[in-house]
């Protein structure tokens, strides 16, 4: 078995994560990293033995076969546009740019060297969105009609002290909209399809009050289903997801477990019986499942669904919801 070497660039908490997962196969190695800090460079060497780089193109002369690009957001185009140009496989973190004219560019990058390339919508890879995806897939819900989304990160509003780093530059994350609220647009656009119109309010403590820290979105798709989004960097961390389809609704709980209510023709309060729908559920480790994804698609030679033109669509909508809460307007896609 050939062991395919990577290597990962931006080696911050999430790149370090990537790197213990990446240590539990046997069929891939991560042989070296880059960053622009000394002391992640420093931190790699020392407990993980990894010969690091502060220039990101020094990696290429390693011969790789893939690198996960986690670095901050605004270095994504720079990075994935270098690595399709050595024709080396590409993992890269959401969101997948800043702008449409940046993420277009990087498609098109991907697309002229030919290599598969996968974006991390975390949320893809869990096996309770797989379930949920799966059970509307099968027809016994019928129609979908609603889809809503409510998360709250939990890491606490600039006016409470903590100030995440997406609020405090969003010239680096994009905001909080592109930076969290992403994941919510990802799946809403994967159970839901396309997207015609938005109109969103944005709330912010921060100095900068176009660093939004409370998100709220009301999302129209061209099949008439509507869709709601709530996410927001408050200190209570929580979430939940919901569909309305025409025989029944569905919820995922905060706990992670999907309950189906059909409709039986009673009320709740006379039929009082729900459905719970197991699943398998995913490799346990932090990132680990995004990166089972996309080493199985890298030994198959197999492009991915869930790559950066499909990142490009939910940036899409994300700087459409930006555009609305400033104007104060619908936005039309």
């Amino acid at each position: 078995m050939k062991i395919k070497k990577g290597a990962i660039i931006g080696f911050g908490n999430v790149g370090e994560s990537f790197a213990i997962a990446a240590n539990e196969r046997k069929d891939i190695k991560i042989i070296a990293v880059s960053d622009i800090k000394d002391e992640r460079l420093r931190l790699a060497a020392k407990k993980y033995q990894l010969p690091g780089f502060l220039n990101h193109k020094d990696l290429y002369d390693l011969n790789l076969d893939f690198v996960i690009i986690s670095s901050t957001n605004s270095f994504h185009k720079e990075h994935v546009v270098e690595a399709a140009k050595h024709k080396v496989h590409i993992l890269c973190e959401k969101p997948a740019a800043l702008s449409m004219i940046d993420a277009s560019q990087m498609v098109k990058a991907v697309k002229n060297a030919g290599v598969i390339n996968v974006v991390n919508y975390s949320f893809r890879f869990t096996g309770y969105m797989n379930a949920l995806k799966k059970f509307l897939e099968s027809g016994k819900c019928g129609k979908i009609l609603s889809i809503w989304s409510r998360r709250s990160r939990g890491s606490g509003l600039y006016s409470g002290g903590t100030r995440h780093w997406a609020v405090t530059r969003p010239d680096l994350s994009g905001g909080w909209a592109v930076h969290h609220a992403s994941h919510s647009v990802d799946l809403m656009l994967w159970f839901g399809g396309k997207i015609s119109s938005v109109y969103a309010k944005m709330h912010s403590t921060a100095r900068n009050k176009f660093s939004e820290e409370i998100v709220w979105a009301l999302l129209n798709f061209r099949n008439r289903a509507t869709g709601v989004l709530g996410d927001s960097n408050t200190n209570y961390r929580d979430s939940e997801f919901g569909v309305i389809c025409e025989k029944g609704s569905l919820l995922i709980d905060r706990k992670k477990k999907i309950i189906f209510k059909p409709e039986t023709g009673k009320e709740f309060c006379a039929d009082r019986r729900i459905k719970t729908i197991s699943f398998k559920k995913e490799n346990k480790l932090y990132n680990g499942a995004v990166l089972d994804y996309f080493i199985k698609h890298l030994k198959e030679g197999r492009m991915s669904n869930i790559d950066l033109a499909e990142a490009r669509e939910s940036l899409n909508v994300c700087l459409a919801m930006r555009k609305s809460a400033r104007s104060g307007r619908i936005i039309r896609l």
